[in-house]
């Protein structure tokens, strides 16, 4: 977790006496922290720390009208982003929260009261525009799995990783559009796996949680607005690519989840 230093403009420094830092990664994200976050009033409540990922277009002068800080740095990948807004936080809550989640001060207290008695790392259900949940809590993927979500997507295997039955609400790995932990849970689980650039990071952090006795859980009552762009379904693209990448990474570490059906 020790990314190169970035540029941090001349803003408010982080507030010593609030309970959340809220880590941003944006990238060519102007659209969306225009509308999900330079009208929201976390004053007090959060400090929001907006780490720009050499967007081309104004995502990084937008932020600086609301964001306590904005780094502007290399686009090293979303894990090394969460790691260097992290550290600049000195906050007990961590929240890390994609461009297009809007987050209220209800959803930290809320938030907060799951970290008070879950032990790892929580997530939120998250819901669309259209009031309907979306599936960001998920069993472990494997090839069969990730394969039945594209191609079959109303079987039985694809249902069941994607909407897990859990009655105590512990699931196998939340996605990182939305992910709260406390900084003690953050640093004993070394924060994000900076060797995956994009996608399959938010599997090895919940995998990482889980091998150090920490739990991962959805909290299906705390609802919060994420306004979803499902990724191209493609698979000769730069995300496609990105994806077949991180896979194998993640796969290479971790053989065993190969064989899930």
């Amino acid at each position: 977790m020790n990314p190169e230093p970035a540029c941090a403009d001349d803003q408010v420094v982080p507030v010593a006496n609030v309970k959340w830092d809220i880590v941003v990664v944006a990238y060519n994200s102007a659209d969306d922290l225009e509308r999900h976050w330079a009208g929201e009033h976390l004053n007090g409540w959060a400090n929001i720390i907006v780490v720009d990922n050499d967007s081309k277009d104004q995502s990084a002068s937008i932020s600086e009208k609301f964001a306590s800080v904005t780094v502007r740095s290399a686009n090293h990948g979303l894990s090394r982003s969460n790691n260097l807004g992290a550290g600049i936080g000195a906050a007990p809550n961590l929240l890390f929260c994609n461009p297009d989640v809007r987050i209220t001060p209800r959803d930290l207290i809320e938030l907060e009261e799951e970290l008070a008695h879950r032990n790892g790392v929580v997530a939120p259900r998250l819901v669309g525009e259209d009031g309907l949940a979306q599936p960001n809590a998920r069993a472990f993927p494997s090839p069969w799995r990730q394969i039945s979500r594209k191609t079959l997507p109303t079987s039985r295997s694809s249902r069941s990783y994607l909407w897990p039955q859990t009655t105590s609400g512990q699931v196998d790995w939340v996605t990182g559009a939305c992910v709260a932990m406390k900084r003690d849970t953050f640093v004993a689980i070394g924060g994000w796996p900076e060797s995956i650039f994009l996608y399959f990071e938010d599997v090895e952090l919940c995998s990482r949680a889980r091998d150090n006795g920490f739990g991962v859980y959805i909290a299906e009552h705390v609802r919060v607005l994420h306004s979803w762009k499902q990724d191209s379904k493609q698979i000769i693209s730069s995300a496609g690519l990105n994806h077949l990448r991180s896979a194998f990474k993640y796969y290479r570490r971790r053989p065993r989840e190969l064989f899930r059906v």
